[in-house]
C-alpha cells in the first residue's frame, strides 16, 4: 500500500508523509486504522527507522495520525468544521460590557449565555464532593494564606498536567490567578504599556477586549477562519503594526467554537517568530478538547507563548481559579504585579 520512489529528488521522509496523507484523504486508510509499526514499515520500504519515526511525528503534528502507548499508531479522527449556526443577540454589540455580562448570567430569558463563556449550572452539579471540601478545610486550606505565586502543591500538579499535554512547564514558571481574566489583566499591566499595539481574535471574548482597551492599548483584529486564525491577515497586520502581543484562543474559541489545526498553530508561531511578538494563548476550555489536539504552547515550549488556563468553567463559576504558565523570566514580574493587585493566593 505504501510506496516511495528512490529515484525522486524529493526526500524519502517527505514522500512518506505525502503518501500517508494521500491514503487518508482518499479513504483507503480510514479513521482508527492501525498503521504498521515503525520498524515493520522501515523494513518494508527499505528506509531507516529514523525516517519513519520523523514522518510519523510530522503526521501527528498535522493531526492525521495519533500514537496510542503500547498499541502503535492509528489514523486520527477527522474533525469536520460546520458552519456556525445563527444565534439571536440578546443585546446590541455596542452595549456596555458590564451590562452584557450581568444580563447574560442573571437574566432568565437568556437561553444560552454564549458570549459569557459559562456552562449551564446543571452541568456542574456535584462536581466538587463535600468530602473534598472537608479535606481542604481540615488541611488548613482556609486559614493559611498561599504564597503569592500560588500553593506549591497545586503548582506541582499543574506542572504534571501540562507535561502530560507536552507543555514543558516548571513550578517556577506557573502563577496561580483568580481566573483567566485576572491573568490577562496582570499581563496587560506588567508586560505592556499604553499605546502598545496588540493583535486580538475577531470575533473575540468581549471581556478581554474591554480589559485591553481599558489599558489604552491599540487593538488590531485578526479574523477567524475555519482552521483557526486567518494567517494572511495575521502576517499583514504583523508587518504593518509590529505588535507586542497576540491574544488568541486556539481551542474551542469563544464565541465561534473553532479549534485551530496543527498547521494553523505552526503558521501562527512562524509569523510571531518573524515579527518578534509574544502570544497569549487562552486555553480555558482545555478539559473539553481532545487530548491529541495541538496547542501553541506545546509546539513553542513556552519560549514566546504565555499559556492561560482556568478551572472556573469545569468546577464552578463561583470558584475564581486560573493560572498562567510561561518562562521563569516572564512569570517573575507577573508575580510582582500580583502582589500589587491581590497580594497573595
Amino acid at each position: 500500500m505504501f510506496q516511495i520512489v528512490r529515484s525522486s529528488p524529493k526526500p524519502l521522509g517527505d514522500q512518506l508523509v505525502e503518501e500517508v496523507g494521500r491514503l487518508i484523504d482518499s479513504g483507503r486508510l480510514t479513521e482508527s486504522s492501525r498503521l504498521p509499526s515503525v520498524r515493520d514499515l522501515a523494513r518494508r520500504l527499505g528506509v531507516s527507522v529514523y525516517t519513519v519515526t520523523t514522518a510519523f511525528e510530522r503526521l501527528q503534528a498535522r493531526g492525521l495520525i495519533e500514537s496510542r502507548p503500547g498499541s502503535g499508531h492509528f489514523v486520527a479522527r477527522r474533525f469536520v468544521h460546520e458552519a456556525t449556526p445563527r444565534v439571536e443577540l440578546g443585546f446590541p454589540p455596542t452595549a456596555d460590557p458590564a451590562l452584557r455580562f450581568a444580563r447574560s448570567t442573571r437574566d432568565p430569558s437568556v437561553a444560552v449565555p454564549a458570549g459569557a463563556g459559562l456552562l449551564p449550572p446543571q452541568w456542574l452539579e456535584d462536581v466538587i464532593s463535600p468530602s473534598a471540601l472537608s479535606r481542604f478545610w481540615r488541611n488548613g486550606g482556609i486559614g493559611v494564606p498561599a504564597p503569592t505565586q500560588g500553593d506549591p502543591l497545586l503548582r506541582d500538579l499543574l506542572v504534571e498536567r501540562l507535561r502530560r499535554a507536552a507543555v514543558p512547564a516548571a513550578p517556577g514558571g506557573v502563577l496561580i490567578t483568580f481566573g483567566a481574566s485576572h491573568a490577562f489583566d496582570l499581563i496587560a499591566r506588567r508586560l505592556l504599556s499604553p499605546g502598545d499595539t496588540v493583535l486580538v481574535d475577531d470575533p473575540g471574548y468581549f471581556v478581554l477586549l474591554t480589559q485591553l482597551k481599558a489599558h489604552r492599548l491599540n487593538l488590531v483584529p485578526v479574523p477567524k477562519a475555519a482552521e483557526g486564525s486567518d494567517l494572511g491577515v495575521l502576517e499583514d497586520m504583523a508587518r504593518l503594526h509590529r505588535p507586542r502581543m497576540f491574544f488568541t484562543q486556539t481551542l474551542l474559541h469563544n464565541p465561534t467554537g473553532i479549534t485551530a489545526s496543527a498547521s494553523n498553530c505552526h503558521g501562527i508561531l512562524s509569523i510571531a517568530e518573524r515579527y518578534d511578538f509574544l502570544i497569549v494563548e487562552d486555553h480555558v476550555y482545555t478539559d473539553f478538547g481532545s487530548p491529541h489536539l495541538v496547542s501553541l504552547a506545546q509546539i513553542d515550549e513556552l519560549r514566546r507563548v504565555i499559556y492561560v488556563g482556568s478551572f472556573t468553567k469545569v468546577l464552578s463559576p463561583a470558584i475564581r481559579l486560573g493560572f498562567l504558565a510561561a518562562s521563569n523570566e516572564l512569570v517573575s514580574p507577573l508575580a510582582d504585579e500580583k502582589i500589587l493587585t491581590v497580594l497573595s493566593g
